[in-house]
């Protein structure tokens, strides 16, 4: 039987309804105010407006925790108006509109950098446990995904140690870093691909958002993290686009559209930050920029591309008639050449991925059009390249089947003259030569493989 002159109410405060006891309902209620603590009837009303979130200058664990401290240690004369106060549960999961890509990305006429619109999708929904599930990427970045970057243990130590500290105010960072590691543990488990590979398409897009506006002005203090989350964003491509092909490959993109946006993103990544070096080389991002302070020894399939250089370079110019695209090509085999040599001196590290990145800078534009077009002399080259993407793939997770894409997909298009020319680079990637098992024995076994299904859709073909 109830209790006579008691009213039963869902409306009271949520401090009340922690505490258990009674809420009058006043706005402040009276328990509230005797303690000194927001009321969330004034922070929130029920019956009334949803109010706009305050704005979170950072999503970082650390700020919520200073939210949280401020509240237990405030004073009288530090309390703020308690109208401006928004509930916990808002700063740990704040209302986040997406934002169409087309503001975003403007126009191409007017996109300074159109070669980040093609990496912006639209963000899905905030979910009410993002929060956690940011937790959860952070601590596998420091456990895990940070170490498979690079095979340097300073660089491996300055993503575990330095990069968390600085994308702490830089939110950009912050957000690639988790995006990188969400396309990581979508690799590894294949049974939370789609939910891991969502998570990581929206720090990847926020990440993208928070970028766009300091490209404009580097800074001493911005270039360290700007550099840094450019090379993140590369290699987080590379990974998105292998479990869009996981996922869905009837629906995937053609291989080299795919591929040269990548490169176009490589491309206007370095044009942006090119006056950024000396700055990072004085940040704690320096180590990207140095060599390995001990010897290095060269990695066996240089020393095959060394071989395959001049045959290729001999084929092309038999049979490239068309003046301008014998020295489009010309000028990338010498590229190649030069790239190679510059990957593979004394204290060089990371060979596979400096390669794949800095010939892709200097290559030209006109060179890039004979890829789109699907040039047979210019996939003749992309073959070599597809070589070192493939001696890359048992040490960097999200380089996996990116070479036999391309190679079947050079094997389709290509005139039936020019398959000789690519023959060792097909045995090398499609078959099993020598050359192959030669360089299988060199290369480590990849961490990640231990988290790779066995069926059809868990594997790369």
């Amino acid at each position: 039987m109830p209790r006579l002159g008691h009213k039963k109410s869902r409306n009271g405060c949520r401090q009340c309804k922690a505490r258990h006891v009674k809420c009058d309902e006043n706005k402040p209620c009276s328990n509230c105010a005797r303690h000194s603590v927001a009321c969330s009837l004034v922070a929130w009303d029920p019956n009334g407006p949803s109010p706009m979130p305050a704005r979170v200058e950072s999503s970082s664990s650390g700020r919520v925790v200073n939210t949280l401290s401020d509240r237990t240690r405030r004073t009288t004369n530090a309390t703020p108006p308690l109208s401006n106060l928004v509930p916990i549960e808002d700063i740990l999961n704040p209302t986040q509109e997406p934002t169409p890509v087309s503001s975003e990305a403007g126009s191409p006429n007017t996109d300074p950098y159109p070669f980040l619109a093609r990496f912006v999708d639209q963000p899905e929904p905030a979910q009410q446990d993002l929060w956690v599930r940011d937790l959860e990427l952070m601590h596998h970045w420091t456990v895990d995904s940070h170490d498979t970057i690079s095979i340097r243990e300073d660089i491996s130590d300055m993503w575990r140690l330095e990069a968390p500290k600085s994308g702490i105010h830089y939110r950009f960072l912050m957000h690639q870093m988790l995006a990188f590691t969400a396309h990581h543990l979508a690799y590894l488990n294949p049974k939370s691909r789609r939910m891991y590979h969502s998570l990581g398409i929206h720090h990847q897009d926020m990440a993208l958002k928070d970028l766009r506006p300091q490209l404009s002005e580097i800074t001493p203090e911005n270039a360290g993290p700007l550099f840094s989350t450019s090379a993140l964003i590369t290699m987080s491509v590379f990974g998105s686009k292998t479990l869009d092909f996981l996922e869905q490959p009837s629906m995937t993109p053609p291989v080299f559209d795919e591929l040269l946006d990548i490169f176009l993103l490589m491309r206007g990544m370095s044009s942006v930050l090119s006056t950024s070096a000396t700055y990072t080389l004085q940040s704690p991002f320096r180590p990207i920029l140095l060599d390995s302070p001990v010897a290095v020894s060269r990695r066996p399939i240089f020393e095959d591309l060394w071989r395959l250089i001049a045959p290729l370079e001999l084929f092309i110019e038999a049979h490239v008639l068309e003046e301008n695209a014998r020295t489009q090509c010309q000028h990338s085999m010498a590229e190649f050449k030069n790239i190679v040599g510059f990957c593979t001196t004394t204290y060089a590290d990371n060979q596979e991925l400096r390669f794949l990145v800095y010939w892709t800078i200097q290559i030209t534009p006109d060179f890039l059009n004979m890829i789109r077009q699907r040039d047979s002399a210019a996939l003749a080259i992309i073959s070599l390249y597809a070589v070192v993407l493939h001696a890359a793939q048992p040490i960097y997770w999200f380089m996996n089947g990116w070479s036999q894409r391309v190679m079947r997909s050079i094997l389709d298009v290509i005139d039936p003259i020019w398959v000789q020319a690519i023959q060792w680079q097909t045995d090398f990637i499609l078959g099993t030569s020598p050359e192959k098992q030669k360089q299988q024995q060199h290369d480590p076994v990849p961490k990640v493989e231990q988290g790779l299904g066995q069926g059809r859709d868990d594997t790369m073909l």
